[in-house]
């Protein structure tokens, strides 16, 4: 396959220029090197006509870029020549265009950006390639018709008539130029782009008709108008850029790539380009193209796709809340019911086995005395002896223990089965008065299984007012709280509890001594699907899902987090007025 074109590096790293080469070679061109300026030189002696284009360094020992690009001016005018550097300033893009540089590269040079400057120095060798031949052409055609007018001169009386014919034929021949010259200008008349020619000081040379609708003057008045002042009469420059301000020394805005610039007064977007534009006589300074695209559309259609996407995550994260709310209130309803009858019944029977104990009691002691009364000497050693050797003091002491821990077990059973109830019931969105300690303890009842092997929970209640609140959703956002907090433990470690009255705000705050959170993951957490959990261990849903609660309750979700040192999250809640 056929190479587009040569390009010759200069760079006097011999690691820049292979890497320079290997992008240019990958993108379909031959590269040859040349490690500095002089070096460069002696290449061109041999090798001008088969080369494209020159990429050079600026920064080099004996020769830098811009001595080489003068040197190559006064040789071969026509080499496009595209400069490198490590850090470009106005100053030097400014010396880079007066210098006729193709184009700038800023290292470390992107596959993309040097393809675009070679596509440039292609297209600039095919319009100089057109113009040379335009020019030969016109050359033998002027060439041609001064021979033929000497000619008729020196036989204007016997051929005055062949003289008139040719007159007409130079007519049309004007007239032709004429109209290629207006149909141009109505070619560029019919883009909506607005186009500007400036020359070298940014006043302006030539322009289409959508820039003088835009600004509502005639042509006549816009010719030699400083560009800078004109756009900022119209009020883009006062709009706001978006990137790419010039200096104070030099105002006008000088790009490549384009920046984005709003007109407020009809509250349209255009992007803002520029590309450099050489001039057919070489005393002339190159001049510059803008052009000004109008982005409104397009930008009005990617915030409406935006704000789509936005809603489209809100809804679903909604959705999720409420099946994941649905499943585990049916799961726990359940629990709760299968659970609540064998805990009643084990209840009812330790009861009544210590009434059971009660009366076993009273009967040994009757029987004791009984025994003491009437039994031999010998059967009472006996009986002393056995009653030890059994334990039955003992037994009858500690059985009550027993009965006592059996049924505080139940009562906790019970309570938890409650609080199950309670997380089970439908979700109504109906608020009522509650009790935040309430809440609190109800949602750590729940998760408590997760917390207990690696957690010591400390509580801090103090005397907070009740707050109007859905109860259930409370529960969820400090079980979310709780879990997450104790998923942020990588080894055993402390959870906090507290609750305050601080002006019209009832606060809740879980503090955990966990690993923190990173500063760059602390404006995210609270975004739907967000998450730092490992593939497959979160759905990044709990602390959206609870930032939404809190909110729809008029309150507040917020966190301060120190890596290494624990978060805190801090819920405020609306107080009753």
């Amino acid at each position: 396959m056929n190479p587009l074109g040569t390009v010759l590096i200069v760079d006097d790293s011999a690691s820049m220029c292979t890497v320079m080469a290997a992008l240019s070679e990958d993108l379909g061109f031959r590269a040859v090197t040349a490690n500095s300026g002089a070096e460069a030189v002696q290449f061109l002696a041999e090798w001008a006509a088969g080369l494209d284009l020159v990429i050079s360094d600026v920064e080099m020992p004996d020769m830098d870029g811009f001595e080489l690009i003068a040197r190559l001016r006064g040789l071969y005018p026509d080499l496009p020549v595209v400069l490198m550097t490590g850090h470009a300033s106005v100053d030097f893009m400014i010396r880079a265009i007066k210098q006729r540089a193709l184009d700038v590269l800023v290292k470390p040079v992107s596959r993309p950006r040097l393809e675009q400057a070679l596509q440039a120095a292609m297209e600039r060798r095919e319009v100089l390639g057109e113009e040379r031949g335009l020019l030969e052409t016109l050359q033998r055609t002027v060439e041609d018709q001064n021979a033929e007018l000497r000619a008729k001169m020196q036989a204007i009386d016997q051929h005055r008539l062949a003289g008139e014919r040719e007159h007409e034929a130079l007519k049309r021949l004007f007239g032709q130029v004429r109209d290629i010259k207006q149909e141009w200008e109505r070619t560029m008349d019919c883009v909506a782009d607005m186009v500007l020619l400036l020359d070298p000081d940014g006043r302006l040379k030539r322009c289409n008709r959508a820039l003088r609708d835009f600004i509502g003057l005639g042509y006549s008045e816009l010719i030699s108008a400083d560009c800078q002042e004109l756009l900022r009469s119209t009020g883009l420059l006062d709009g706001g850029v978006a990137r790419g301000a010039g200096t104070d020394k030099d105002p006008t805005p000088k790009y490549t790539s384009g920046m984005e610039l709003l007109h407020p007064a009809t509250g349209r977007w255009f992007v803002y380009r520029e590309a450099p534009f050489a001039s057919s006589r070489e005393e002339e300074a190159p001049g510059i193209v803008v052009t000004l695209h109008d982005t409104t559309e397009l930008k009005l259609t990617l915030n409406a796709l935006g704000d789509s996407y936005q809603k489209l995550q809100d809804t679903q994260a909604q959705v999720i809340q409420s099946e994941k709310l649905a499943t585990l209130g049916q799961l726990t309803a359940g629990m709760a019911h299968e659970i609540n009858n064998p805990v009643g019944f084990v209840t009812s029977n330790l009861n009544s086995l210590n009434k059971y104990i009660d009366r076993l009691v009273t009967f040994l002691a009757a029987q004791s005395a009984a025994v003491t009364q009437h039994a031999s000497p010998q059967a009472k050693v006996e009986l002393t002896d056995l009653r030890r050797s059994l334990k039955i003091d003992y037994i009858l002491t500690d059985v009550r223990k027993l009965l006592a821990e059996s049924l505080d077990g139940t009562s906790r059973v019970s309570k938890i089965v409650r609080d199950l109830g309670s997380f089970s019931r439908i979700d109504t969105g109906e608020r009522a008065p509650a009790d935040l300690t309430e809440c609190i303890e109800r949602g750590v009842t729940i998760v408590w299984n997760e917390l207990k092997y690696k957690v010591t929970l400390r509580r801090d209640y103090g005397a907070v007012p009740k707050v109007v609140c859905n109860m259930q959703q409370i529960n969820q956002v400090v079980m979310n709280l709780l879990v997450n907090a104790s998923h942020a433990m990588d080894q055993p470690g402390e959870i906090t509890l507290s609750t305050r009255a601080e002006g019209p705000w009832a606060v809740v705050r879980v503090a955990d001594t966990g690993k923190g959170i990173a500063p760059e993951h602390l404006t995210k957490i609270f975004e739907p699907f967000f998450t730092t959990k490992e593939a497959g261990k979160g759905t990044g849903l709990g602390l959206s899902i609870s930032f939404d609660i809190i909110k729809q309750h008029g309150g507040d979700l917020s966190v301060v987090s120190a890596v290494g040192l624990g978060t805190t999250f801090t819920i405020r809640l609306p107080l009753i007025s």
